[in-house]
C-alpha cells in the first residue's frame, strides 16, 4: 500500500514540475528564429529578383535608345549618301539640329495658298485646293545655302509636267524661306492629282509633292 502511494506521489510530482516548468524556452526561441530567417531570406530573394527586373528593364531601355540612335544615324547616313560635289541634302521631315555649318539642307516644308509676306515661309499648308484657286506655292526650307545654287520646281499634271521656273539664290543664307508658285495665268487649273518635284543645282530633293484640286462645291460639300 505504501509503495502505490509512493509511485503516486512521484507521479504527481513530475506532472507539478512539468506544469510549473512551462514550455520549452531555447526550443521556442530557435524555432521562431528559424523562421525569421526564412522570411529574412526571403525577403531578400524577393528584393535582389526586383533589382534583376529593374536592371533587366534598364538594359532593355539602353538597348531600345541604342537602336533608335543607330536608326537616326542609318537615316542621317542615308541623307548623307545623296551628297554630291555640290553638298546638297535633303530632310523632308524635320529641321535638323547642330548641323554642320559646311553642309546644306533641305527642309520641304508643303504646298499651300499663302506665304509669309515677311519671310517668304509657308503658312497653312495642306493638300487639297479648290480649282479657282488665284496662286499655290511650293515651299522649302534651306540652310546654309550658297549664292549661286540654282533651284528649280516642275509641276504635273495627272503624271504629266505642266510648268516649270528655275530661280538663283543671290546671297548666302543660313536659314532662307525658298517658295515657287504656280498660276492660272500659268496653266489652267484643272480637278485632279496633281505634284510638284524640287531641285537644287539639279538633283530632286527626294520624292514630289502631291496635291489635289477639285471643285469649289466639292470643297464645300467635303
Amino acid at each position: 500500500m505504501k509503495q502505490g502511494v509512493w509511485v503516486i506521489w512521484v507521479l504527481l510530482l513530475v506532472s507539478g514540475c512539468e506544469a510549473f516548468s512551462g514550455p520549452d524556452m531555447p526550443a521556442t526561441f530557435q524555432a521562431e528564429s528559424r523562421l525569421y530567417v526564412a522570411e529574412a531570406t526571403a525577403i531578400a530573394v524577393t528584393a535582389q529578383a526586383d533589382a534583376q527586373r529593374v536592371e533587366v528593364t534598364a538594359q532593355a531601355a539602353e538597348t531600345k535608345i541604342a537602336e533608335i540612335q543607330a536608326m537616326n544615324a542609318v537615316l542621317l547616313a542615308t541623307a548623307y549618301a545623296g551628297d554630291t560635289s555640290q553638298g546638297v541634302v535633303v530632310d523632308t521631315f524635320a529641321t535638323p539640329v547642330d548641323l554642320d555649318p559646311n553642309r546644306r539642307w533641305f527642309v520641304k516644308t508643303g504646298v499651300s495658298d499663302r506665304v509669309r509676306d515677311s519671310d517668304g515661309c509657308v503658312e497653312g499648308a495642306h493638300v487639297n485646293f479648290p480649282v479657282d484657286s488665284t496662286q499655290i506655292f511650293a515651299t522649302v526650307q534651306a540652310f546654309n545655302i550658297q549664292a549661286g545654287t540654282l533651284m528649280s520646281v516642275q509641276w504635273f499634271y495627272e503624271g504629266s509636267e505642266v510648268w516649270q521656273d528655275s530661280w538663283t539664290v543671290p546671297q548666302n543664307s543660313a536659314n532662307l524661306c525658298i517658295w515657287f508658285d504656280i498660276q492660272p495665268s500659268y496653266v489652267e487649273f484643272k480637278p485632279g492629282s496633281w505634284s510638284v518635284r524640287l531641285f537644287a543645282d539639279g538633283f530632286q530633293l527626294e520624292d514630289p509633292m502631291s496635291f489635289s484640286m477639285t471643285e469649289p462645291e466639292m470643297m464645300s460639300e467635303g
